[in-house]
């Protein structure tokens, strides 16, 4: 998983996330799978959303806090964490 071709770690309110899934014999699918089952969610609902991909920040009564952002097809999937800060701001950096 990763940032929209051309991003770079930045500090914004909403930010535009892709997924690159590979099947088990190597080929590579990019935002769908034959299957359909692309979904997208986070561990911490009161601090991002996420809709297709597109992650927005919730303010936060602390200075910062992060959130996974998870992308899952056919049972495997990939993570990034982005950054919430007390003003609203989206930090993003994939790890």
């Amino acid at each position: 998983m990763q940032p929209s071709p051309g991003a770079s770690p930045l500090a914004t309110t909403s930010f535009q996330f892709t997924a690159t899934l590979y099947y088990s014999n190597g080929q590579k699918q990019v935002g769908q799978t034959s299957s359909g089952g692309l979904q997208w969610s986070t561990d911490e609902p009161a601090l991002v959303t996420v809709n297709n991909g597109l992650v927005t920040a919730v303010a936060t009564d602390s200075p910062t806090a992060t959130a996974d952002v998870i992308a899952t097809d056919n049972g495997s999937s990939g993570s990034a964490v982005v950054t919430v800060t007390n003003q609203g701001n989206l930090v993003v950096g994939v790890n």
